[in-house]
């Protein structure tokens, strides 16, 4: 059959051999493209109506990037970065930012959780002396994750993921 280009955002419509129209579902967009002379088709995925949303939760820049590198061609991904562990400040700020960077380069939108560090202290109220990869870490992970899931439940995201055991001194088995 034949494919009508439409205009964006709208389902594309196929033309059978016999002349009747179906609008296509809108997981699949087919463009047209010049080969040899001839037409053929291509289909091409657009973020829109296709990909599932994606909250990814970032704790850094460097962390992050890769990954929002592997699943940008799966989904349609925002990060979000909720962190309230993460202390000084100053050190907050600089991860913060090197996170938007990491954002910018791939063009994929950031938001920034709340970032007030009592949340944090509370949860680990007497685990504050656990050394890395301990339970603490468990509560701090279960934290982070738990803030994202809920802000992906408010805002239509259909999954959420996280980078927090990429870095050198986390362990996945936490």
């Amino acid at each position: 059959g034949e494919w009508d280009l439409t205009a964006a955002g709208e389902r594309p419509i196929r033309s059978t051999a016999s002349g009747a129209r179906h609008r296509l579902p809108n997981r699949t967009f087919m463009s047209r493209r010049i080969s040899a002379g001839s037409y053929s088709l291509t289909k091409k995925f657009v973020k829109l109506n296709i990909m599932k949303k994606l909250l990814l939760h970032i704790c850094c820049g460097p962390c992050a990037t890769h990954v929002m590198e592997i699943l940008s061609s799966q989904y349609d991904i925002t990060g979000y970065f909720y962190n309230p562990n993460i202390y000084p400040e100053e050190e907050y700020k600089k991860r913060l930012d090197a996170a938007h960077e990491a954002a910018k380069k791939l063009n994929i939108p950031l938001i920034e959780g709340e970032y007030t560090q009592q949340i944090f202290y509370d949860a680990v109220k007497g685990y504050e002396n656990e050394p890395e990869n301990s339970r603490r870490c468990k509560i701090c992970y279960r934290l982070r994750l738990s803030g994202t899931a809920r802000y992906a439940a408010g805002n239509s995201f259909d999954r959420i993921a996280g980078t927090l055991t990429l870095g050198p001194q986390k362990k996945a088995s936490v």
